[in-house]
């Protein structure tokens, strides 16, 4: 048998697997996302010591069947799901979801992780406003993909620092107001209230605590954020998890 692989992992989600078993969904420190069963361990005690979005050590053995990990030891480092809020949760979840969805360079992967623990212990101290962190989340990302969202250079004339007021969803590029209906392409021209946000979104943390923005505005940041996603790596992000974020808004 293959020796034992050491990964520092943090566990996205959890299913149930034939009588017994459980699947881990994982974000690792060095194998990014990957799946492994965890065998019997639901007749066992410790299995009430596996929760999602907590941080373990873990001890696996390779892929032998379904191009799963065998989860063979694991030892809890700290958890990010004690007494939060259902806000809180579901903004997790996101962040969770969009990295099991990326496939990346091996030698990248650790600062992807350092992302996703940044954020989870910054948004287990926050009160509200946590659909936020996520857009701070998501701008980072985008910076460490190498595709940042460009929201002060219009596309069109390539005049830099002027606002985005507008954006073509088939190119996810940002559009100033001179430039709407300069084209042929269809573009989405953001409210008052977006355009505002834009400007500040760089430096929300700073706002997270005054903000108190509208249902609509939240889901028009949402649609860009996705679409410029979509956009540059060629396809669609999915995420059940931000539907129900944004419910609570």
């Amino acid at each position: 048998m293959k020796p034992k692989l050491k990964e520092r992992a943090i566990l996205i989600s959890i299913r149930s697997y034939g009588e017994s078993s459980l699947i881990c969904q994982c974000f690792g420190s060095s194998l990014g996302s990957f799946a492994c069963i965890a065998k019997g361990i639901r007749q066992q005690k410790q299995s009430s010591t596996l929760a999602a979005l907590c941080e373990y050590e873990m001890l696996l053995h390779e892929p032998q069947e379904q191009g799963l990990y065998t989860l063979c030891e694991h030892s809890l480092l700290q958890s990010f799901s004690e007494g939060v809020c259902s806000t809180y949760l579901a903004a997790a979840f996101v962040a969770g979801e969009t990295l099991t969805q990326l496939i990346l360079d091996g030698v990248d992967v650790p600062d992807y992780y350092v992302l996703l623990t940044k954020y989870l212990s910054f948004l287990q101290v926050q009160q509200q406003n946590h659909i936020m962190l996520w857009w701070r989340f998501m701008l980072r990302l985008f910076r460490l993909l190498g595709i940042p969202l460009q929201l002060c250079q219009c596309s069109l004339c390539h005049h830099q620092n002027v606002l985005a007021a507008a954006y073509d969803p088939h190119s996810g590029e940002t559009i100033c107001a001179n430039c709407i209906g300069n084209n042929h392409a269809k573009q989405h021209v953001f409210s008052d209230e977006t355009r505002k946000l834009l400007s500040i979104i760089n430096v929300i943390g700073n706002y997270l605590n005054t903000l108190n923005l509208s249902k609509d505005c939240i889901l028009e940041i949402d649609q860009l954020l996705l679409d410029h996603y979509r956009c540059h790596l060629h396809k669609p992000l999915n995420l059940k998890s931000l539907k129900v974020l944004e419910q609570f808004y």
